[in-house]
């Protein structure tokens, strides 16, 4: 990804050529007015939850936004969890995958960081190159990095 919002945006339909992607431009900050926007496919993405999240933007008061770190604090619903809520990625590759799956992306112009929400711990458990291995080999590294979680943890 780079800083340039319409570049980012150009790499997401080139990977996603499908009628369905939808992105919705927004200004955010009251005075720095950073362009971002929200990307979904329309078939796939649950309606409520692309309603609360818009409507999450929307009532987003700021002056200045130069970066995705900040909108991620404030659209965060727990901010105390100790997992986070939205994933994020510089990578177009993954970025256009979780599109794919029914997620929704947010990209900030100036921002290199894409935010993907809602996140989910199969998310946190799966590494971008998963996709570029054979099937049963991206499961197994899954359930081993499964199992190295609850090991960390089961002792605590």
């Amino acid at each position: 990804m780079v800083e340039v919002i319409r570049t980012n945006v150009a790499m997401i339909r080139s990977g996603l050529p499908s009628t369905n992607l939808k992105i919705r431009f927004k200004k955010i900050g009251s005075e720095s007015k950073t362009f971002t926007a929200i990307i979904y496919m329309e078939n796939k993405v649950p309606k409520d939850t692309l309603k609360k999240i818009i409507d999450r933007i929307d009532s987003i008061k700021l002056e200045n936004t130069h970066d995705s770190g900040t909108i991620e604090r404030l659209l965060e619903n727990h901010p105390l969890s100790l997992f986070p809520q939205i994933i994020t990625t510089e990578r177009p590759d993954k970025l256009t995958s979780d599109i794919s799956e029914g997620r929704i992306a947010i990209l900030l112009d100036g921002s290199h960081h894409a935010l993907i929400l809602p996140s989910t711990l199969k998310m946190f458990l799966q590494a971008s190159e998963d996709y570029y291995e054979r099937f049963w080999l991206g499961v197994t590294l899954r359930a081993v990095r499964f199992a190295l979680l609850i090991a960390l943890l089961l002792p605590l």
